[in-house]
C-alpha cells in the first residue's frame, strides 16, 4: 500500500514504523499489537508481525549513497558516546535530484 507520497512504504506505514523504533516498542509487543484485527484494519498495515515489517523494510533500496558511522565524545562528558549516522551530502542530493519519483516535490529557487 502506497497512499501517494514518494517512498515505497507510504507515509502511513512509515510513521508507525518511526513511532515503533522511537518508542523502542519490543518486537513481541509490536506483535501484539498487530494481533489487534482493527489495527490492522484501521492503519491500512500489511505486515503480519515484527519480522515481516522489518523485511518491508529491509527491501527499500539504498538511493543516496552509504551511511557512515561515528562515535563522538565531549570533553565535558568523556564517558559518554554519542553515535552520529550520516551519508555523504553531495551523493545524498545527486539521488534525491535524479529520482523520477520525486520529481513532482521538488522545488529549486
Amino acid at each position: 500500500m502506497n497512499d501517494g507520497w514518494p517512498f515505497p512504504l507510504g507515509r502511513r506505514i512509515l510513521t508507525v514504523l518511526q513511532w515503533a523504533v522511537k518508542e523502542k516498542v519490543s518486537q513481541s509487543s509490536f506483535n501484539r499489537l498487530l494481533q489487534i484485527p482493527e489495527v490492522k484494519e484501521k492503519l491500512g498495515l500489511s505486515f503480519e508481525n515484527a519480522r515481516s515489517m522489518l523485511n518491508k523494510v529491509d527491501q527499500i533500496p539504498e538511493r543516496a549513497g552509504r551511511w557512515f558511522v561515528k562515535q563522538l565524545s565531549f570533553k565535558d562528558r568523556p564517558q559518554e558516546e554519542f553515535t552520529v549516522r550520516y551519508r555523504d551530502p553531495i551523493e545524498a542530493i545527486k539521488a534525491l535530484w535524479g529520482d523520477p519519483s520525486l520529481a513532482k516535490h521538488m522545488v529549486y529557487k
